[in-house]
């Protein structure tokens, strides 16, 4: 693979050897890795990543992609799916607590992130993982329109008109 990510996974390291307990930074040493070609180490990191104390949260999801793209990669394929399903799962579910709980949101600039990772990891999978539950509409959203029959179907004299031409 290419050599252009050497330089910033030196730089991984050694942050991750500073702060060894630093989830994001193994996270991050991870996703380099992976986009290397490296997927044995990604997968290392990674599983080193989540056996870490703390909170669940978007870190874990983006982790959790990589885990199902690197567990592909490597040939395991019911292990990518698993990953890829537990990502979604908490992605929708963030989404569904923020709109109906008033959990703390997750920032636009990590939900887009998320977005595409796990749009990429979906299309790597060459699978749709359906969302766990449709998303509720909120008082945000606008009411549908009432469709107006009249602009469904066509009057009688309509139709008179179009089948005499």
């Amino acid at each position: 693979m290419s050599s252009s990510y050497s330089a910033v996974i030196t730089l991984a390291e050694q942050a991750v050897r500073l702060q060894a307990d630093n989830r994001q930074y193994r996270i991050t040493l991870a996703a380099l890795l992976y986009r290397n070609g490296r997927h044995q180490e990604a997968l290392s990191q990674l599983q080193t990543a989540l056996a870490m104390d703390g909170p669940i949260g978007a870190s874990h999801a983006v982790a959790w992609c990589f885990l199902a793209m690197a567990h592909y990669d490597v040939g395991d394929r019911e292990k990518a799916n698993q990953w890829l399903t537990k990502a979604v799962e908490w992605m929708d579910a963030a989404c569904r607590d923020e709109e109906e709980n008033g959990a703390i949101p997750v920032t636009w600039e990590r939900r887009l992130t998320l977005d595409l990772l796990r749009g990429e990891t979906e299309e790597l999978l060459n699978v749709a993982v359906a969302d766990a539950q449709p998303k509720s509409r909120t008082d945000k959203d606008p009411e549908p329109d009432e469709p107006n029959s009249e602009a469904i179907r066509p009057s009688t004299e309509q139709e008179e008109t179009t089948h005499e031409e």
